[in-house]
């Protein structure tokens, strides 16, 4: 079921579910655990039905449930049965007003809650003692403290998406046309690889000539009568077009199209091989790095703080083109440099974007990739996930593109784009160009934002490495298609289910905080959500929306799971399988994709629409889940055995299946190395295409593909 707010979405994928330890669930518990050896390529929904039907016949249910000491001794790991707890939240709103509320928020005083009070908060007077004369008490509904505040009835929110003005946008002066704040004059910036293998040609049929040709340096400049050169049976039906070609003819398309759309943008080209070329808007001398400069992290940062920002698009538009086409390739790859000079450059104006089109392996300078051993190997694994985290927080998006067929190392390069929550696609070097354009027109509508997550006291967000149930994300950059999901789960509690006329279970938590109490609505216990946004809008004001929700309480999973939505279950299951896999945790990637497959599946016979839902996470599921399960043997083969998934499997109170993980232990960092170095490009694309684009039908990751 869907909870539509005025902001963005918060979803629920249903009723809040609680864990309990009945008899009806231990019985059910018990019929549905199984023994699932996920090493011997049961992959198929055909096998794994015949596994569970063989194990059932010859294990007697209650020698399952071995103690956890056993359990750790032999291997075997339990694992918690998927549920409908999901909070799926939705930035695509931002740009549109809300209920503008008059004054400041006010903010529970337990400084390890601050919740806002909302529409669902009750606000009482109290007893005329002397104390707190004139204000009112506020029993926060999430934690249980007791306010004392100063307030209006007027002063109360009513609606459950309100916002709050931080600061006024800045006084900015109107240019000649009239514009004011609201300008876009953000940057987009190219980081072009002009290396060697840029060279490549790719055969296109037809004749004709190649835009930029005539303006090139090179030996083609050399045939002046444009004569037709062919060697013997040759064919003269097809045109050559190299990497480069590709690339400059997206990104002039892209120019031209700022200049008509976007005319105040400003661009800035980068270009990297041997060296590194900062060309700027071509209005001024270019700045080269080079030699000992492509090493140190300080000096590039230093250079990107001196790059002088450039003028609009719309004026340098033609100095731009004739550049462009100038570029030719040769020498190595220095991407490492170009990205740190770029991403510093972008971190002066909120909302920038980076892109890097590039075919190579980074073998030169910072983040070199070629080197796999020493102090140089240590650091370039990190380096780029770094630069991503000091780009989120300066508000640039990077986007990563790379050719089909290459070995660029993505499990390492996507990081960046990753963190910053670009695109990290591998394409065709003829559909460079739709791509380019796609990440562009995908604007930001929201710089500095971040967001606060707030569950009620007895639940808890299970995807986290705490057990907070208060959750703060740094977002940087939003735009229409930024969301977030998360999984939530119950805190332990003794709770009992008492049968009602109707023959129906109702809740009762026994042991809820008597300071947080649920709320009741219709005679039903609910729970309180509330997510806090705080980020800048475009014309520079500053502002909070805070959005308050309420969900019903049930323990039992089939009124949970009758109004299940399989949509957000299939992309949290889809993104978190992707999510654990560039962790280089196999097999709680494998794990969560067969429990979360058997839910979705077991509630997609509704209704055609359902079996649809199903079917899209299947296609991305499939394919992820083979290709894991074919790395892993790949490991058994080369290391004898699997490195360590025993990393963080944990054992739930009820409802839970047994899995047998290896027995080979490596330590959780080492093996992340291991595995980002050992992942084929194909494989790294996918995973993080699945990660930030749940159900969208994407390449599947190369069975072939050995970089």
């Amino acid at each position: 079921m869907r909870y539509l707010l005025a902001l963005c979405f918060i979803y629920c994928s249903t009723s809040v579910q609680q864990n309990v330890n009945s008899p009806q669930s231990d019985r059910r518990s018990d019929i549905k655990s199984i023994v699932i050896n996920i090493f011997q390529g049961h992959s198929s929904q055909s096998k794994i039905r015949n596994r569970i039907k063989h194990i059932a016949k010859v294990k007697k249910v209650r020698s399952q449930h071995t103690s956890a000491k056993a359990t750790t001794a032999t291997g075997v790991k339990k694992a918690r049965r998927a549920d409908t707890n999901v909070l799926c939240v939705k930035f695509n709103k931002l740009t549109e007003p809300s209920n503008v509320h008059a004054g400041d928020a006010v903010t529970c005083a337990n400084s390890n809650c601050t919740a806002v009070l909302s529409f669902v908060s009750k606000v009482t007077t109290p007893v005329a003692d002397g104390s707190d004369q004139g204000n009112k008490v506020w029993v926060c509904e999430f934690c249980g403290t007791k306010n004392s505040i100063d307030i209006v009835p007027e002063e109360i929110p009513t609606s459950p998406d309100t916002t709050y003005l931080l600061a006024p946008p800045p006084a900015v002066e109107s240019d000649k046309s009239g514009h004011g704040g609201d300008v876009d004059e953000t940057l987009a910036i190219f980081c072009i690889d002009v290396s060697g293998s840029m060279c490549v040609t790719t055969e296109v049929p037809g004749k004709f000539k190649v835009k930029g040709a005539d303006t090139k340096p090179g030996l083609e400049s050399l045939d002046t009568e444009g004569s037709d050169q062919h060697l013997p049976r040759e064919r003269r039906d097809i045109t050559y077009v190299s990497r480069l070609q590709c690339v400059k003819d997206a990104v002039d398309k892209q120019l031209l199209a700022l200049t008509k759309e976007h005319p105040n943008r400003r661009a800035i080209l980068i270009t990297f091989s041997d060296e590194v070329t900062v060309i700027g808007d071509a209005k001024s001398d270019a700045v080269t790095i080079a030699g000992d400069k492509l090493s140190s992290l300080e000096m590039l940062v230093k250079i990107g703080n001196e790059v002088p920002l450039p003028g609009a698009i719309k004026l340098a538009y033609e100095d731009l083109k004739k550049k462009l086409f100038s570029l030719e390739e040769g020498g190595q790859t220095a991407l490492g440099p170009a990205l740190l000079v770029a991403t510093t450059i972008a971190g002066k104006v909120s909302g920038s974007k980076v892109i890097i089109c590039t075919d190579g392996l980074a073998n030169k300078g910072v983040g070199n990739l070629e080197v796999e051993k020493g102090k140089e190997a240590k650091s370039a694994q990190t380096f780029y996930e770094d630069v991503g985290t000091v780009s989120l927080e300066k508000c640039v998006t990077v986007s990563l593109l790379t050719i089909q067929g290459t070995n660029c190392r993505t499990a390492n390069l996507g990081q960046v784009a990753d963190k910053t929550r670009g695109e990290c696609i591998s394409v065709d070097p003829l559909s460079i160009t739709k791509e380019v354009s796609d990440i562009l027109s995908n604007p930001v509508i929201a710089t500095n934002v971040k967001a606060k997550i707030i569950l009620h006291k007895k639940l808890y967000f299970r995807t986290e490495d705490s057990s907070d149930n208060i959750l703060t994300v740094s977002v940087g950059n939003a735009t229409l298609d930024t969301e977030f999901l998360y999984e939530y789960g119950a805190r332990t509690v003794k709770a009992k289910a008492e049968e009602t006329n109707s023959g129906g279970a109702s809740p009762k938590m026994e042991d809820a905080s008597p300071e947080a109490p649920p709320i009741d609505i219709d005679g039903k216990p609910h729970l309180p959500f509330q997510v806090q946004i705080e980020y800048t809008r475009l014309d520079g004001a500053k502002c909070m929306r805070v959005l308050t929700d309420v969900k019903p309480v049930t323990f039992d999973r089939a009124v949970a799971e009758k109004g299940i939505d399989l949509a957000i279950l299939g992309k949290h299951i889809a993104s978190t399988t992707a999510r654990l896999a560039m962790e280089g945790e196999f097999t709680q990637a494998r794990v969560s994709a067969i429990v979360g497959q058997r839910l979705i599946e077991k509630n997609s016979h509704a209704n055609p629409k359902a079996r649809s839902q199903y079917n899209a996470l299947m296609t991305d599921i499939i394919p992820l889940e083979n290709a894991l399960r074919d790395r892993q043997e790949e490991e058994r083969r080369e290391y004898g055995g699997n490195l360590s998934d025993c990393g963080n499997n944990t054992a739930s109170d009820d409802e839970s299946e047994r899995i047998i993980v290896p027995v080979k232990k490596v330590k959780a960092k080492k093996k992340k190395v291991q595995r980002r170095t050992d992942m084929s490009d194909s494989l790294a694309n996918y995973c993080y295409q699945v990660k930030e684009n749940p159900s969208t039908t994407y390449g599947k990751p190369s069975e072939s593909d050995s970089d």
